[in-house]
């Protein structure tokens, strides 16, 4: 009898931001952290090296971070982008987003939280930081790509 290898709760979320994210991944306009450990040549040293980070994935792009962690879920999310307003307000807030958040990125996070249950959103709105609720409130008025 042969076991299913463990996995960790984390592999889910992995999978659904791969697949939210394939066109990106693809363009090589995005990286996926902690690596993959199935990827050729990553040392095993990156992966999961500190207790956190096993809880913990980021979704980068050239002016955006996507933060998860705590999982199954995520739990918690936050969106860090290059140029943060300094004296935070809901227009510059907004503002940031939308001048670091590409509408193809903000439309595959909108099809990571459908593939996700909406829990993308929720997590977001949990962080307590105004960036993160702008992208929730973002992310509900868009409509996710269809699957293929």
């Amino acid at each position: 009898m042969t076991s299913a290898p463990n996995r960790h709760p984390r592999d889910a979320t992995r999978a659904a931001v791969e697949e939210a994210f394939a066109d990106f991944l693809a363009a090589d306009e995005v990286d996926i952290l902690p690596a993959d450990p199935g990827a050729a040549g990553v040392p095993s040293a990156l992966i999961a090296a500190d207790g956190e980070s096993a809880d913990e994935l980021d979704v980068a792009g050239e002016e955006w971070t996507l933060h998860l962690e705590g999982f199954p879920g995520p739990r918690l999310a936050y969106l860090a982008v290059e140029d943060e307003p300094e004296v935070p307000s809901p227009e510059s807030v907004r503002a940031a987003r939308e001048a670091s958040v590409p509408p193809d990125a903000l439309a595959a996070m909108a099809a990571l939280d459908a593939r996700l249950g909406g829990t993308l959103v929720s997590a977001l709105r949990a962080s307590n930081d105004l960036l993160s609720f702008d992208l929730a409130d973002a992310l509900r008025g868009v409509d996710p790509p269809e699957s293929s």
